[in-house]
């Protein structure tokens, strides 16, 4: 893993939260990125967010999948898909996270958290989910 921002790294913009067939699409408030690697990453968590209210995802956490999918074969595109969905529905993601005490030891970390409406107020969340 790099460090957000940092070179060697490629970022998607997903489509902003809308409207389908009069349901609301939402999202938890993550802006990921895709390193060379291959490993999606989370850059930013937005502030009141469904993720910064849940607490358990970390700036610098690799997504390893979604509802139970794995994701470390699929485009930044479409990962960011399957964590969008219908406001009020929930998802699931799994993270990996290794821990400062040591660069050896690697934690998985699941939450489940609700999607919500999330309002672009700026272009720094521009593409965030």
């Amino acid at each position: 893993q790099g460090v957000p921002g940092g070179q060697g790294v490629k970022e998607q913009v997903a489509q902003p939260v809308s409207e389908v067939n009069s349901k609301v699409m939402g999202g938890v408030g993550l802006l990921l990125y895709r390193e060379n690697d291959g490993a999606t990453i989370v850059k930013k968590i937005r502030a009141g967010s469904p993720a910064s209210i849940d607490g358990a995802v970390q700036i610098g956490d690799e997504v390893l999948s979604v509802d139970n999918v794995d994701v470390s074969t699929m485009s930044l595109e479409k990962t960011k898909s399957m964590v969008a969905g219908l406001e009020g529905t929930s998802v699931v993601i799994k993270f990996s996270r290794t821990t400062i005490a040591s660069t050896l030891f690697t934690a998985a970390v699941n939450t489940e958290v609700t999607r919500k409406f999330i309002r672009e107020s700026s272009t720094k969340w521009k593409g965030s989910l």
